[in-house]
Formats: structure tokens, C-alpha cells, sequence
């Protein structure tokens, strides 16, 4: 039996000694003495501290004064610079009859390798989690359950919360504030396509337009056991390009406006000009004085036609170049009731009859004063088009949208069909022949619409003539 135990003691892979209760090695095995460099004829005899540490006394990591005291088996790790080595230690304590310490078992394990091994770990754990966390972009791994098990620093800044606080939530309740996957969910995507899938939305709850690239996520099996979510802040990108949309279509109008004011010299302001070098001709050559005055008034007629249209261009001109106006309160009872009295004259040249079509109460908006332009433009259109002595008729209406109405009827020529959505842009150049607004009247009249964020349009008045709406929000957005 003895011989038998013999064999198994140095047979042990690990190193061990036997220590009397004074720290002297009483046996030691093969084991140990290979992994100390000496014999064991060498270790017999000597104080465990000085043939392992080449110490006169014992280290501070030595547990074998606290096992006199608790007479319990303790176990520590140490690192040998002599041997260049790492140690993992076991001491057992062996008891007499009294119970008292008699020997000490001492196991010791080369665990130099493993050590090197669980630094190579460390390091790298340490560098993925620097890199993890040092990239600008969010990112996130996300189980099939749609559970976050892992969030950077960077996403964590996108949120407005710290990692941990993310780990463990549902994707779309943090991604998009919602109780239950999107529509338009990736991870649904990418567990049929196992492809990555992208996504650009806007997060209301965050205030930010959001990129997401999704990445699947394969185990050894090839089955997908996560997704990788790359979560990027585009919003200046986007704020950019509607910045640039718009100046895209301010350019765009800007050419427009060349186009425009190409066509005011090649037609409208031409038209007058030549009337007015044809009439001075002729009164040069007129004897009577009754002659050229009637010669001067066409002059001045014309002149005073010229002048409108290059007014009006200015206008439009400085209304396309605006984005916004100011508002304040304004009483449209009022304001068209002013209106009507600045056209008496042209209403009593041409006996016409205007009927007002007003609430009792006052209706009030918020608008720009700029605003009066709308119904000026849209009563002189309604005079000029309408024949003599035919009646006119402007409305008012309170809708239960929180808008108004407004409304300018006519008995004129009316306009066809397939003017009726042109009429409103100059720029497609409606034919002028018998149609309403072939000038820059209603093109001025629908961009201050639009700056007040309502709508135009026109509509038949049977049995004859035309019915052009505004419709205005009663506060401004």
C-alpha cells in the first residue's frame, strides 16, 4: 500500500511538498523539484520559503501562519521572479490526534502559460471594448427577441442614457418608441433575408433623423444568433440636403423669374411701348388739337399699363424671394369692406352692382397686411373680365376647420376647363386670348396664398362667369 502511495505521490503532475509545522520540506516529489530547478535531495530539508523564493524568511503572500490559526486548507496565486513564473498554490493542513497542525500539503501548479493566456484575453477583451466604445457611431447587438445585449458609448450619447441602461431594453421601444416592432422593422427582414437591411426615419421622440445598418450575426451552425445595429445621428445630413432642396428650387425659380421677365419685355411691356411710339408718331403728323389729345390719352393709357406690369413684376418678384411673412390679428370684415370702397370708381364707370356677403360677428385671422393684395387683385380681375352693368359678389365663411372662406363671384366670360389649374402660374403661360389672369395679378395672388399657408382656386358660376376661393387658416402656423 505504502509503495503504492509512493508511485502516486510522484506521479503527480503538480509539485508537492510536505512541510513540517516550521516550514521545513520533509518529502517533496520529481514534480517539484523539475519545476523549482533543483533535486529532491536538494528541497528535503529546506524551509519551503527558501527553496522556492531563495528567501530567509517567509513571503507576504505565504498563507501558512493563517493555516495555524484556522487549521482550514487556503490556496493564493504568486509570481516567482526568480523562475520567471506564476504559481498557483493549495495548502492543506494535516492534524495530529490533539488536532493540532503536524504537517502542511503543499500543491503547487505552474499556471504561467493559462496566466499568459488570460492576459492575451484581457488584452484583447480590452482592446474590442476600446474599440467598441471609441467608434462615432452607435452600435448595438440585439438577440432575435429584439432584447439589446451589448451597447457602446456612442449610442448610449445618441439616447441620452448610460450602456447599461440600454442593455437589456427592446430595440424599438428605445430606437423608435414604440411597444411592439415597426413595419418596417430590420430585424423581421434580416431573419428571412440573412442579409443586412438599412433604414432611414425620423424619431419624433428624439428629435433626429436616424440611419440604421443592420448586420446578421452567424454561430459555428450557421444559424443567425444575433444582429449587429450601426445607428448613426444623419440629422445635419438631412437638414443639408433640405437646405439644398430649397436652394435647388430657388434656383430653379430664379430661372423661372429670367423666363418671366423675358416674356414681360417680349410681349407685355413691348405691347404698350410700341403703342406708345405709334400714337406720338401719329400726333406729330395730327392738325387738330381735338386729334392729339385723344392721341395723348392712348399714350398715357398705355403708359400707365406699362407702369402696372413692371409694378407687378416687382411684386412678385420680392413675394417669391420671401419664405415667411409677419402676423398679427386682422379683422376680414373689415379689411374687404376697404377693398370694396377702394373700387367704387370702377365699379360706378362700369354700373356695376357688388353684393357683400359678410357674417354678423367679425372674423378675425392671423395674417399679413400684405394680405389686402389677394382680394385687390382678385375684385379687379373679377371688374376688367366682367361686362357693364353685371354684378359682382364677395363672401365671407367661417368653416368648422378653424378656416375661413372667401369667395369672388363674377358674371364674366368665365374661364374653360383647362385653365382653370394653370391660371394661377405664370410660368406656364396660359394663353391670354379671352382668359382670365393672363397677367401677374392671380400668380401674386397665389403665392400670397401660399404664404399664408392656404389654397386658391377657381370654379364655374352658373349660368356664367367665375368663382375664385381662398381658403386661409385662421391662425398662422
Amino acid at each position: 500500500m505504502n509503495n503504492i502511495l509512493e508511485k502516486t505521490f510522484e506521479s503527480m503532475v503538480d509539485g508537492i511538498a510536505i512541510m513540517d509545522s516550521n516550514y521545513t520540506i520533509v518529502k517533496a516529489n520529481s514534480s517539484l523539484a523539475n519545476l523549482l530547478g533543483k533535486t529532491k535531495e536538494q528541497l528535503i530539508g529546506e524551509k519551503c520559503y527558501k527553496a522556492i523564493h531563495e528567501k530567509e524568511e517567509p513571503v507576504k503572500e505565504c498563507v501558512f501562519k493563517k493555516i495555524k490559526k484556522s487549521k482550514k486548507s487556503e490556496s493564493f496565486e504568486l509570481y516567482e521572479p526568480r523562475l520567471k513564473k506564476y504559481f498557483s498554490i493549495v495548502q492543506s493542513p494535516i492534524l495530529d490526534e490533539k488536532g493540532e497542525i503536524e504537517y502542511v500539503i503543499s500543491v503547487i501548479r505552474d499556471i504561467t502559460e493559462s496566466k499568459k493566456y488570460a492576459e492575451e484575453i484581457r488584452k484583447t477583451k480590452e482592446l474590442w471594448e476600446n474599440t467598441f466604445n471609441s467608434m462615432r457611431d452607435g452600435v448595438a447587438l440585439i438577440n432575435v427577441n429584439c432584447d439589446i445585449i451589448r451597447a457602446n458609448k456612442s449610442l448610449g450619447e445618441l439616447l441620452g442614457k448610460k450602456p447599461e441602461e440600454i442593455e437589456g431594453e427592446k430595440c424599438y421601444k428605445l430606437l423608435h418608441n414604440t411597444d411592439k416592432p415597426i413595419k418596417e422593422c430590420l430585424l423581421k427582414k434580416t431573419l428571412k433575408t440573412k442579409k443586412s437591411e438599412d433604414l432611414e426615419y425620423y424619431a419624433k421622440h428624439l428629435d433626429k433623423y436616424i440611419s440604421i445598418r443592420e448586420s446578421p450575426v452567424f454561430d459555428d451552425k450557421g444559424r443567425l444568433e444575433m444582429v449587429s445595429h450601426v445607428v448613426r445621428d444623419i440629422t445635419k445630413r438631412k437638414r443639408a440636403e433640405e437646405e439644398l432642396r430649397k436652394y435647388a428650387e430657388e434656383l430653379k425659380k430664379s430661372n423661372e423669374f429670367k423666363e418671366i421677365f423675358l416674356d414681360i419685355l417680349r410681349h407685355d411691356l413691348l405691347n404698350p411701348v410700341c403703342i406708345i411710339k405709334g400714337m406720338a408718331k401719329v400726333a406729330l403728323n395730327e392738325k387738330s388739337e381735338e386729334d392729339i389729345r385723344r392721341e395723348i390719352k392712348t399714350i398715357i393709357k398705355n403708359a400707365e399699363k406699362l407702369e402696372k406690369i413692371i409694378e407687378d413684376a416687382a411684386f412678385l418678384g420680392k413675394l417669391e424671394s420671401r419664405r415667411e411673412l409677419e402676423f398679427e390679428e386682422v379683422n376680414l370684415n373689415e379689411l374687404i369692406r376697404k377693398v370694396i370702397e377702394d373700387f367704387s370708381n370702377s365699379f360706378s364707370r362700369k354700373k356695376m352692382n357688388v353684393k357683400l356677403e359678410l357674417p354678423n360677428r367679425e372674423v378675425i385671422i392671423q395674417a399679413n397686411s400684405i394680405i389686402k393684395e389677394i382680394f385687390s387683385n382678385l375684385i379687379s380681375n373679377a371688374i376688367k373680365y366682367s361686362p357693364e352693368k353685371s354684378k359682382i359678389t364677395v363672401g365671407l365663411k367661417e368653416k368648422r376647420n378653424k378656416k375661413v372662406l372667401i369667395y369672388v363671384k363674377d358674371e364674366g366670360i368665365g374661364v374653360p376647363d383647362e385653365y382653370k389649374r394653370g391660371i394661377f402660374e405664370r410660368f406656364k403661360r396660359v394663353k391670354k386670348e379671352g382668359v382670365k389672369g393672363s397677367g401677374l395679378g392671380l400668380a401674386i395672388v397665389k403665392r400670397l396664398v401660399e404664404l399664408h399657408n392656404g389654397r386658391v382656386w377657381v370654379e364655374d358660376n352658373t349660368p356664367k362667369g367665375s368663382i375664385f376661393y381662398v381658403e386661409l387658416p385662421k391662425k398662422a402656423k
